[in-house]
């Protein structure tokens, strides 16, 4: 494919995004950062290179598409999934936080929202 005529972001242009936009880091349950700007430049360098052609200056839109949706973007955190509290009791002794949606009696967009959906 010729690429003479796209536009293509380079990598300290992605590095950029990653930080302003995607506010790129590992964070405890407080906000605090627990990785270093090390750590996810090289998580970012290594994302972008696999999405990057291996002749190009950078990634094409579609690329930084593909990018953005794939694991490697993810915003779920792997240390989210280890288990860090007792889950033997039964599930009506642990507090559930449900979102605002749980509300809504219809769709999304348009629907009101009630609590009776609590009560039932």
């Amino acid at each position: 494919t010729d690429r003479s005529e796209e536009v293509l972001m380079n990598f300290d242009a992605f590095l950029t995004f990653w930080e302003s936009e995607q506010l790129c880091g590992d964070f405890d349950e407080n906000g605090e950062v627990v990785a270093t700007r090390t750590d996810w430049e090289e998580r970012a360098k290594l994302a972008f290179e696999c999405y990057a052609a291996l002749d190009s200056a950078g990634i094409n839109m579609h690329e930084f598409q593909q990018l953005l949706l794939s694991a490697v973007n993810s915003a779920w955190s792997p240390r989210h999934a280890e288990v860090h509290q007792d889950m033997t009791k039964p599930l009506s002794h642990y507090y559930i936080n449900s979102s605002h949606n749980t509300f809504l009696t219809g769709n999304q967009l348009t629907s009101d929202s009630s609590e009776l959906m609590y009560r039932h």
